[in-house]
């Protein structure tokens, strides 16, 4: 699970850009790169899970063809 569409509220603060969840926020976690560390899973906006997971270049045509919101 990279990126997971869950239920909340519109008042849910994004815990990357610190803004307001818009839509429906996204529980993001982290690749483990590190063996001994384990990511703890956030509650992040749309812009921002878009912009993990394809980068800062492409994020935005993939937020256009909606990839992760279904």
């Amino acid at each position: 699970m990279i990126a997971e569409r869950i239920k909340g509220s519109p008042f849910d603060k994004c815990q990357m850009c610190h803004d307001y969840v818009k839509k429906t926020p996204f529980r993001y976690k982290p690749t483990q790169f590190v063996p001994d560390w384990e990511p703890e899973e956030m509650i992040v906006c749309r812009k921002c899970v878009y912009r993990e997971k394809y980068g800062s270049k492409n994020f935005r045509k993939k937020m256009k063809e909606g990839t992760l919101d279904e």
